[in-house]
């Protein structure tokens, strides 16, 4: 916002009671300062942990213990990529970081079948088609609240929940995305959801499969 001086004061530089004093050839004006970017929020801060810790439990690695990293890399990923994607995925279903690099396993992937979600009554579920066995998980990721016509490429996902429970097939996720995105969006908007499947013991995970579901009243 820009306000031009009157008689009282004309010219001058600096800043002025939180706002910014500027002159040019047209004359002097008074802009509003910006406000200061509030800070990290609890989530951002909470990921970036993760990942120093995840560089730090590196640089701890043996130079064999870094070697094999890299000799079990699937193609096209270092050994850090490959340490750091196999411990981003147990990290997220609770699982403490994996030092000696496992061999890679194909995992194949699940759907959601269906999700409600529903505004006035606090809920939202989601069926997956079929149930978890053993030593693997669920990762679940989310989307705030977009317009109907909004496309999953236009979406940014965060994760809201690692899933150990077999056998189950329905899960309830309202405190999930709560947790994670302060609220549930209110009734017509759309919500996309990511599934990804992971083998917690090597970190391996299947290719992700993407759901969007329409909110309630």
């Amino acid at each position: 916002m820009k306000a031009k001086f009157g008689s009282v004061v004309v010219s001058g530089s600096g800043s002025l009671g939180g706002c910014i004093v500027s002159s040019s050839n047209s004359g002097s004006s008074l802009r509003v300062k910006s406000a200061k970017s509030q800070s990290k929020s609890i989530l951002k801060s909470t990921q970036e942990g993760k990942f120093s810790q995840i560089a730090a439990a590196w640089r701890a690695l043996s130079p064999s213990q870094c070697a094999l990293w890299y000799q079990n890399a699937p193609s096209g990923l270092s050994g850090y990529d490959y340490f750091a994607r196999v411990n981003v995925n147990r990290q997220a279903i609770n699982l403490s970081i994996l030092s000696d690099a496992p061999v890679a396993v194909g995992v194949n992937p699940r759907i959601i079948t269906s999700a409600t979600a529903v505004f006035s009554a606090n809920t939202f579920s989601v069926v997956i088609n079929s149930s978890l066995l053993t030593g693997y998980y669920f990762i679940i990721s989310a989307s705030r609240g977009v317009s109907p016509g909004c496309s999953s490429n236009r979406v940014a996902f965060k994760r809201i929940a690692g899933i150990s429970l077999p056998p189950l097939t329905f899960f309830g996720i309202y405190n999930y995305y709560v947790s994670v995105f302060g609220a549930l969006p209110p009734a017509g908007q759309k919500i996309f959801l990511k599934l990804v499947r992971v083998h917690g013991s090597t970190g391996s995970a299947s290719e992700a499969s993407f759901f969007s579901v329409i909110v309630q009243n």
